[in-house]
């Protein structure tokens, strides 16, 4: 059974490729060793003005909360600048932050 969802994981990752993402990652949904550290990151305020992940911490670290019955997270990155253009990012990392949107997308499938 783990071959079948090996080849699924790999022909995701090529259709990610295929449409023009740089990388494909799928994650598994238990987050729940991340729980103390995420409550400390808000304790601290490290959240800054992004109220929302006060209000909903939870699904945070259990995404089952946010999309009921979730197997696996299947996140998609794209690159903000082309690589002709891009420095070494980590001496500009907060610069870019500030400078470029930031776009998350929720992609459900219901049966």
């Amino acid at each position: 059974m783990a071959d079948i969802w090996d080849q699924l994981a790999l022909q995701i990752k090529d259709w990610g490729r295929e449409i023009g993402f740089n990388q494909i990652g799928i994650a598994d949904i238990d987050l729940n060793h991340t729980k103390d550290h995420y409550l400390e990151w808000i304790k601290q305020g490290f959240h800054g003005e992004m109220h929302y992940m006060v209000k909903h911490g939870s699904r945070r670290y259990q995404p089952a909360e946010l999309v009921p019955n979730t197997i696996r997270i299947i996140t998609a990155r794209l690159n903000y600048l082309p690589p002709q253009l891009s420095p070494p990012l980590s001496q500009f990392r907060n610069y870019f932050r500030g400078w470029s949107k930031s776009f998350h997308f929720s992609i459900c499938f219901r049966p």
